[in-house]
């Protein structure tokens, strides 16, 4: 939980150097984590639950598009 919050401080984008808004090692010693469990943290795969999950969420939201989006645009009155 500590790690994603540290994560959702950041401006990263794909391919690019994570920016984050406070020194990670202020972060780091605030939140009583270690730099070196930080770092693997990053680096481990997502779990097959996380995966499942993940799907899941994607085929509730279909489902839910498919079922309740109209498929033209309502005409406006």
């Amino acid at each position: 939980m500590k790690f994603s919050f540290i994560l959702k401080l950041c401006d990263g984008q794909a391919g690019k150097p994570r920016h984050f808004k406070y020194p990670l090692n202020f972060m780091w010693q605030m939140l009583e984590v270690s730099r070196t469990i930080f770092h693997s943290w990053i680096g481990r795969k997502k779990s097959q639950y996380m995966r499942r999950d993940v799907e899941l969420t994607r085929l509730i939201i279909r489902r839910y598009r498919d079922d309740y989006d109209p498929p033209h645009p309502l005409p406006t009155l």
